[in-house]
This record gives C-alpha cells, sequence and structure tokens, in this order.
C-alpha cells in the first residue's frame, strides 16, 4: 500500500506543477519515489530498449512486459537524470514545461542538451 501511495502521490505533485508532462518523465517519478534499488540495478542493464519518443503519450498497451519494460525503462531515464543534474533540476524542467516551454527548450535550459539528444544517447552508451 505505501508503495501505491507514493507512486499516486507523486503524480499528482508533478500534475499540479504541469499537466504537459511526458508520460515517461511522469511514470519515471512516481517509480523513482515508489522502488529501491535492485528496480534501479536491473533497468540500468536493459538500457534503452523502447524509444523514449514512443513514452511520451502514453504507454503500451496489451502486452504485460512490454508495460513492464517502459515502467522500467522510464524510471532509469528518471534516475539518470536525478543522479546527472539532481532532483532540483528535474522539478525546473516540468516548471519549465508547465510554463509552456518546450520540451527540448527546457531539456537544453536545464540540462545542457536538447530532448532529442538525450532520448538518442541514454541507454545506449
Amino acid at each position: 500500500m505505501k508503495r501505491i501511495l507514493f507512486h499516486e502521490f507523486t503524480h499528482a505533485l508533478v500534475n499540479s506543477i504541469t499537466p504537459r508532462c511526458p508520460v515517461w518523465i511522469n511514470e519515471g517519478l512516481a517509480e523513482y519515489f515508489s522502488e529501491d534499488e535492485e528496480y534501479l540495478k536491473l533497468g540500468a542493464q536493459l538500457g534503452q530498449l523502447i524509444p523514449l519518443r514512443y513514452l511520451e503519450g502514453g504507454f503500451p498497451s496489451g502486452d504485460v512486459r512490454l508495460v513492464a519494460l517502459a515502467y522500467l525503462e522510464s524510471f532509469t531515464a528518471v534516475s539518470d537524470l536525478i543522479e546527472k543534474h539532481g532532483l532540483f533540476r528535474v522539478k525546473e524542467c516540468l516548471e519549465a514545461l508547465g510554463k509552456g516551454e518546450s520540451l527540448s527548450g527546457a531539456f537544453r535550459s536545464i540540462f545542457g542538451v536538447t530532448y532529442e539528444e538525450f532520448a538518442s544517447k541514454w541507454g545506449r552508451d
């Protein structure tokens, strides 16, 4: 129950900052605050199997394995952003999106790379 509460509360916080959050960031943050270190290790081993651009508007449906992979990949990508830039910068990115900035522009101004650059490199090195 605690895991579910942390997960759903995180969605509420993200949605209070911006309704324009890509699904992979929203779900990645929710998983980040409700999972453990073993989950992160597993995700780091997998890398990016589903391109992040396919997880911007929603997750796959039907195949339980693909859905689980989408959650794990989102968690790992968000964890990478937090590890490299800090949670405060991720929050700044959400705020920029909430003010109408494009995803690419928000990434460039907050993380120093465009979203396209991040998405093409993350999990592939």
